[in-house]
């Protein structure tokens, strides 16, 4: 049976009914259609030019034996699909074929026909799961909560401004090359959603296909084969945007592999968003050097600027956003007028919440207060949704509201059926039966449910200004929620307590709370937090380490802080520090730490201390070469090399010059029996010498960098070397 037929039946003729973003699947179902002499009707193929196209349509599908719909997500939200489904439908039994895009599930209407999945269909996994719609519909219940009216998914508030970025960025997604990526960073707030969302929905009246990657559900399906492969192969031109991208990397960097072992046959952009470029982003460029070659300069990550830094633009905004929300709320036009001058409202969450507060009557202009109107309005919320499921009264009264959703902050949200595992964390809630946290459950399901997600209070600045305002008072809720936490929970909860901490320094004891109840954990979780946040995180665990020495987590956590870092400078620093009193650490081991402590000192600005470690270093190597000179004496170049920079940055020009001179003297023989494996070295060597002698106002050896030129000459000629 071919795909024109049902059993042994041919049709006169097929209507053929798509949503317009799924036109390329039709055009393909028409191709079939055609190949086995199968006569159709399909409109961009079929209506003239000035011809009513209504009345074509409505006569083509009463003149139809059949009307074969491509059922999707984009079909289930149109209109005139749902027309021409009704119009088949009163013609009678077996009008009406359904092939299946995804798992779109069926209007009540036509959920009695059997529906097959489309042999058109990409991998259900890529479509129906990992794959996240960049817009959502209003929720027909709880629509007025902050949580909805402020997010940009929601789109409640039309999108204003950055006509220009837009355009660049369309520009960029139809360009020429077969994948890129742009890293876009911005503060909280700064509207990084909102414009990835705009840029989606500009895409889409072009037929590609627009998604936000799900971070859970690609997280799932990263263990099937194929998964991140299948990204690359949707049938047409693909944006996806990868939200959160700093706590994203190993699905990042997926998605890079995916693109270089994939021949693209139809163009892939990714968007990444984060609040900032951080260590996260050059961990990862690092990985691979084919990264670098793909990206291009899309490895220069961009930042969003503020959308309102003149005062026209944020009355604009405000007054769109209030035109919206007294429209949508049936409430009165404010009286009042506000000062947007201050830095607050280049953000466009502030003027949001401003024109919200505004609304109900409140003149708010503090960020703070601000944050607490939203908050409060959305408490209000729990309150009536916890007496409406007649929750006990102390439960509404006595905070365990705002505990149980403070903890769901910290978690990054759940499976609806893990909430009674996590509220366990309050508690006011852990003596309680399953049941009855499920019951405290149920307030957070029925109000942030998503597609069996319940989801943590959002936009995550809200988030955060709860859980801040919650730990402030209960020391026993900041330290229950560690220990039964998951390692995602772990991460996503110190994410948020780092950021709180990045605004209010008063805030960092918590943390060290954190060291103090589970160290053992937390402290490899908040490495990973400070490389994709930065500050203060790895400063406090440093304190931390310094307080309650521990010379075997130390140890272990070397091999998580980068070499290079900025982040975890301190951190370093501390581990090296306690790694070396190690009594059983061989004299090469001693050495290389030392080399590497010097560094760490030299970049928290202790050079005397640098100095002296590096100098301690070059004693150990040179006396390990006198007996092995062929093992150490690259060594003892590299320790010298790192002492003339100690030098240098003490001023101390002359001995620099001498240390980066013997340096390269030591590894010249080296260089000359192994250029390829010591020619990194020689370059950096060669540069270091090269800038001391300037810096002492000296000539360089001329004899010495004629050698080395000579080499690299040899190697260049042969292809092996740039």
């Amino acid at each position: 049976m071919n795909s024109a037929q049902s059993g042994n039946r041919h049709y006169n003729k097929v209507f053929i009914s798509y949503a317009r973003e799924d036109r390329e699947w039709a055009a393909e179902k028409a191709r079939t259609f055609e190949g086995v002499g199968q006569a159709y009707f399909l409109d961009y193929e079929s209506i003239r030019a000035g011809e009513n196209w209504r009345d074509r349509l409505a006569a083509e599908i009463e003149a139809a034996d059949l009307v074969w719909l491509i059922w999707s997500k984009y079909a289930a939200q149109s209109d005139w699909v749902r027309q021409e489904y009704e119009a088949a439908l009163a013609k009678g039994d077996g009008g009406l074929r359904i092939d299946l895009l995804d798992s779109t599930p069926l209007p009540e209407a036509i959920s009695h026909i059997q529906a097959e999945r489309s042999p058109l269909a990409p991998p259900t996994y890529v479509t129906d799961r990992i794959l996240r719609e960049p817009t959502r519909s209003l929720p027909e219940r709880n629509w007025q909560l902050p949580s909805v009216l402020l997010r940009p998914e929601y789109g409640v508030v039309p999108f204003v401004g950055r006509e220009v970025l837009l355009e660049e960025y369309e520009t960029w997604c139809e360009d020429d090359s077969p994948f890129a990526v742009r890293l876009l960073t911005g503060a909280g707030g700064v509207g990084k959603t909102r414009f990835a969302i705009e840029v989606c929905k500009r895409l889409r009246k072009k037929y590609w296909e627009t998604a936000f990657v799900d971070r859970i559900e690609l997280e799932r399906y990263l263990q099937e084969p194929e998964a991140a492969n299948n990204l690359m192969r949707l049938r047409r031109p693909t944006l996806l945007v990868v939200d959160y991208a700093e706590t994203r990397r190993q699905q990042v960097q997926e998605l890079f592999q995916a693109a270089l072992h994939e021949e693209l046959k139809q163009p892939v952009r990714v968007l990444l968003l984060a609040r900032s470029e951080g260590e996260w982003w050059r961990e990862l460029l690092k990985k691979s050097h084919d990264y670098e070659v793909l990206l291009g300069d899309g490895a220069t990550p961009r930042p969003l600027p503020p959308l309102a830094e003149e005062r026209e633009t944020r009355e604009d905004v405000y007054g769109q956003a209030v035109a919206t929300f007294t429209r949508q709320l049936e409430r009165p036009w404010p009286t009042f007028t506000l000062n947007l001058t201050d830095k607050t409202f280049d953000r466009v969450l502030f003027l949001h919440l401003a024109a919200l507060a505004a609304t109900y009557g409140q003149r708010i202009e503090e960020r703070d207060v601000l944050l607490d109107f939203g908050v409060n309005r959305e408490q209000t919320f729990w309150e009536r949704k916890a007496t409406d499921l007649e929750l006990p009264p102390e439960q509404i009264e006595e905070g365990v509201l705002q505990k149980s959703a403070t903890v769901l902050v910290l978690a990054g949200g759940c499976d609806r059926q893990a909430l009674p595992q996590v509220l366990e964390r309050v508690p006011d809630l852990a003596e309680l039966t399953q049941l009855g946290r499920k019951r405290m459950g149920r307030v957070f399901a029925e109000l942030y449910e998503v597609e069996k997600w319940v989801e943590p209070l959002q936009p995550d600045m809200l988030g955060e200004r709860l859980v801040e305002r919650v730990f402030a008072d209960d020391e026993q809720l900041r330290q229950a929620w560690v220990k039964p936490s998951d390692p995602l929970e772990l991460l996503n909860g110190l994410t948020v307590l780092n950021r709180v901490a990045a605004r209010k320094a008063e805030t960092e004891p918590w943390l060290m709370e954190i060291f103090e109840c589970d160290l053992e954990r937390s402290a490899i979780a908040a490495v990973v937090v400070a490389i994709a946040n930065g500050d203060p995180i790895g400063r406090v665990l440093a304190d931390y380490l310094l307080l309650h020495p521990n010379r075997e987590l130390s140890e272990g956590l070397m091999e998580w802080v980068p070499h290079q870092t900025v982040a975890l400078r301190e951190l370093a620093a501390t581990t090296t520090q306690q790694a070396m009193a190690n009594e059983e650490l061989g004299r090469a081991e001693q050495a290389r730490l030392l080399n590497n402590q010097s560094n760490r000192l030299s970049e928290l600005g202790r050079r005397e201390e640098a100095l002296e470690t590096a100098r301690e270093s070059v004693e150990i190597y040179r006396e390990l070469a006198r007996t092995r000179p062929d093992a150490f004496l690259p060594d003892v170049a590299g320790s010298l090399n790192n002492f003339g920079t100690m030098l240098s940055e003490l001023g101390r020009r002359e001995e620099a010059l001498e240390a980066a001179r013997e340096a390269v003297a030591l590894l010249l023989p080296f260089f000359e029996r192994y250029p390829q494996g010591f020619m990194n070295w020689m370059q950096v060597f060669t540069r270091n010498y090269l800038e001391r002698s300037e810096q002492a106002g000296r000539e360089p050896d001329i004899e010495l960098i004629a050698k080395i030129a000579a080499i690299f000459e040899s190697l260049q000629s042969s292809g092996n070397a740039s």
